[in-house]
């Protein structure tokens, strides 16, 4: 889930996955490669990704930001009053960010992989990979996990059993490892919003062992190898929820959400093979159609778009995957100067995409603080007896905070990280 701010590196060929066996074939011009830039003429498709040869596609930080509006929306606006329909409706529909989060880990898995693609021959291959996530993840994630298990007790903001519970439980955070603690003894475990350090436990849980996956493994192989995990992550959960299994735990392990990180993987890969790319963007409307159907049925179902509701597990995790997807592939392929092109590369979106990971970091610490000390429930203004104006008053309000030191965060903390990575370059 991290913004961009990567420098560029020389630009990534396009491979052909039905040639010499699977092994890469470059299929762009010499010509594009050399100038490190390709252009589609108005209004025809975008190419691949990986053919266009940039290091940086802006509409990706427009579904980063969308991914991230989608999950601050979501805490920002969950259990605040509700009296009328219209608040039940704005709750109901705000209840439902959590899916971001999918978004984010498809995202992830997309980006990433391209990266290691992108590398592979590389005579610092692990090293550079490695060094430069940690440049990347490390501080601000630790940063947080510092202010959270000392700073906090320090100043009084943690009840005395709070602060036990931190001092006590603090090698899980430490070790990224907070969503088996949730797995073991559910959300309350993590005390003090902490709960939603979850997601990026599992990033970096993923990544310790995919660089050696995709360094190993041709691009057929690697494709099977991703097919394999999104397929046998849909049947454990499904086999789990048949067996009544921890809801929660399902929802933030490994091994029952690996599918959203796999099937971004294999979206890198087939945007190496511009047939395959082509074939997806003609089949993408058709999925993303059915995966919106399959998820309004079950909101039609179940009232509401429950993260840890056995229907939503069985079939909404998949129908979520499947639209995140699609949702990429629309993305970046885009026609030049069509509305969807300018969607996902509005300013605004970028702007959020930008500094996406310090919002998300951030953000579920700072809203709890403002409902306590600065604007709680009691004291929301209503009008004619709606508490609407309460509602965007509350969220403009944690927007702003969040945004300020989600900003603070990045040119003080993260950016001079950044700019290590300038030492650590791709062979």
């Amino acid at each position: 889930m991290m913004p961009a701010g990567m420098p560029p590196r020389k630009p990534p060929r396009a491979y052909d996955l039905r040639r010499a066996g699977g092994r890469r074939a470059p299929l762009m011009a010499a010509s594009s490669i050399a100038t490190g830039t390709t252009s589609a003429p108005q209004g025809s498709p975008a190419p691949a990704p990986s053919a266009r040869g940039q290091r940086h596609i802006p509409a990706l930080d427009g579904v980063r930001g969308v991914a991230i509006l989608l999950v601050f929306t979501y805490h920002a606006l969950r259990g605040l009053p509700v009296v009328r329909w219209h608040e039940e409706l704005i709750n109901r529909a705000a209840n439902a960010g959590w899916v971001g989060v999918d978004l984010f880990f498809v995202l992830s898995g997309f980006l990433i992989t391209g990266i290691l693609l992108e590398a592979k021959g590389g005579t610092r291959y692990f090293r550079s990979f490695y060094t430069r996530r940690v440049l990347r993840i490390f501080p601000l994630y630790f940063a947080c996990v510092a202010l959270v298990i000392w700073l906090v007790p320090a100043l009084h903001l943690a009840t005395p059993a709070d602060a036990a519970t931190l001092r006590s439980e603090q090698w899980w955070y430490w070790t990224y490892l907070v969503n088996v603690m949730v797995a073991r003894h559910d959300w309350p475990s993590a005390v003090w919003n902490t709960g939603h350090l979850w997601s990026l436990s599992i990033e970096e849980q993923f990544y310790l062992l995919w660089p050696a996956v995709v360094l190993v493994l041709d691009d057929r192989a690697l494709l099977r190898t991703a097919a394999a995990l999104v397929l046998g992550a849909t049947l454990l959960r499904g086999a789990l929820v048949i067996a009544h299994a921890s809801a929660t735990a399902i929802y933030v392990l490994l091994p029952t959400r690996m599918d959203s990180l796999a099937a971004g993987a294999g979206l890198a890969v087939l945007a190496r093979a511009p047939g395959a790319w082509a074939a997806l963007r003609r089949w993408a409307p058709a999925a993303g159609t059915v995966a919106a159907l399959a998820l309004a049925a079950i909101i039609y179902r179940e009232g509401m778009l429950y993260s840890e509701r056995r229907l939503t597990q069985l079939a909404g995790y998949p129908a979520l995957v499947a639209l995140a997807a699609v949702t990429i592939v629309s993305a970046t392929s885009a026609p030049a100067g069509s509305v969807r092109a300018w969607f996902w590369s509005h300013p605004v979106l970028r702007f959020f995409g930008r500094y996406s990971y310090g919002l998300y970091v951030w953000h579920h610490l700072a809203i709890p603080l403002l409902r306590t000390y600065v604007l709680p429930d009691a004291a929301l203004p209503a009008f004619h007896g709606s508490h609407l104006p309460g509602y965007a008053l509350f969220y403009l309000l944690a927007l702003a905070v969040s945004l300020g030191v989600a900003l603070a965060s990045w040119h003080l903390l993260e950016h001079p990280f950044l700019s290590l990575k300038r030492f650590v370059p791709y062979q």
